[in-house]
């Protein structure tokens, strides 16, 4: 479901598209306008041909977007609107949190506009799910509504549904499954747990977040914070000391636009450039014991 902040944004973004039409910041001023539906390819697939009892398994949302646009990662940075997806599954069926691979990072944080994050040519967005432990023989239906900005020069809103059935079954299924090659990429782009790298660590003084993660044969690293309610970051760095990468930010806390939900700081650092290199998710809990 989506919370607060991202319902207040997404009114934000369509008060702010009327108003822009004029300065062409939405929408193009001459010729044909695509719509966002034009511009970002959406289909709906999973990671399994047929689902077992007690199975966990990948819903996926797969976007195809136009050269030289771009879409946002969960956190946008300086502007932008988070990429989001809502599934609706049959009564039984447990939905996780989306899984957002490794973004990359658009702009600078030199400039007026700052840094943004999000994806090119291609995205993937995945979901877990777990089916019930009496499922059934027969078939499971879900639906996705996926909301989305596509921005290049100006920005158009999409929000599009989209269904998929699958095959149900009322035993473990021992049958070889091929995985999509598209979808076995981007899972290996997905960021896993900053923990498994020996001498990595997370600190927080209070005002400066420190992130010391292993380079291995990395030469360069990116530090992408995931801004929650309540949580704000300003002048995200790396650099490189010795056999480890120190990423540092500056952290602003409010408990007050919160907004009920649990405070912590939580972010991801890829190694190397590209988006296939690795990357590793931290979080640190700003609960009192």
């Amino acid at each position: 479901m989506r919370n607060a902040l991202t319902n207040a944004m997404l009114g934000l973004v369509v008060l702010l598209g009327a108003v822009a039409d004029a300065c062409g910041q939405f929408k193009p001023s001459q010729g044909r306008q695509k719509s966002a539906e034009d511009l970002v390819a959406v289909s709906f697939v999973s990671d399994t041909a047929r689902i077992a009892p007690g199975q966990t398994f990948h819903l996926a949302i797969v976007f195809e977007i136009e050269p030289h646009w771009h879409i946002y990662w969960v956190s946008p940075g300086a502007s932008g609107l988070p990429t989001q997806v809502d599934i609706i599954a049959p009564e039984g069926f447990v939905v996780g949190e989306p899984l957002y691979t490794r973004p990359q990072a658009f702009g600078s944080s030199e400039t007026l506009e700052g840094l943004t994050y999000g994806y090119e040519k291609n995205a993937v967005l995945f979901v877990p799910i777990t089916a019930p432990v009496d499922l059934k023989k027969g078939s499971a239906s879900f639906q996705a509504d996926i909301l989305y900005l596509v921005c290049k020069s100006f920005c158009l809103m999409g929000n599009i549904n989209r269904s998929l059935t699958l095959e149900t079954d009322d035993k473990e299924n021992h049958a070889s499954i091929g995985v999509d090659p598209i979808l076995a990429r981007a899972k290996d782009r997905l960021p896993q747990a900053l923990e498994q790298l020996e001498e990595s660590k997370v600190a927080f003084d209070g005002k400066l977040l420190t992130v010391r993660i292993s380079a291995g044969d990395s030469k360069t690293a990116t530090l992408y914070p995931i801004e929650l309610p309540g949580i704000t970051y300003e002048n995200p760095k790396v650099v490189l000391k010795g056999d480890f990468f120190i990423a540092t930010v500056e952290v602003e806390i409010n408990p007050d636009n919160a907004l009920g939900e649990e405070m912590k700081l939580v972010g991801v650092v890829g190694l190397g450039k590209n988006r296939d290199d690795p990357s590793y998710m931290f979080e640190l809990s700003l609960s009192k014991p």
